[in-house]
């Protein structure tokens, strides 16, 4: 997890996951082993929501989660064959 340029930057499908039932995901990139880094817009809500997640007190309706997340997985696979 990195901040840099007003983006927050992380390689965790699960944190990622959790962040975009609540924020846009800005861009997802794909590094040469196809390894996914999601970048969303740094903000104060976004802040609140990764220390909720990282303190284990985050709360989420399951079936959203599980759909989010496979979503996610969906767009790597998309940009891994298209490219």
């Amino acid at each position: 997890m990195s901040t840099q340029d007003n983006t927050y930057k992380t390689t965790s499908l699960p944190l990622a996951g959790f962040l975009a039932l609540y924020l846009p995901l800005e861009s997802l990139s794909l590094d040469p082993n196809y390894r996914a880094t999601f970048i969303f817009e740094e903000t104060k809500e976004l802040l609140d929501l990764v220390s909720l997640f990282l303190r284990d007190e985050a709360s989420v309706n399951p079936t959203q989660y599980y759909h989010k997340v496979r979503d996610l997985k969906a767009l790597i696979h998309e940009r891994r064959n298209g490219e």
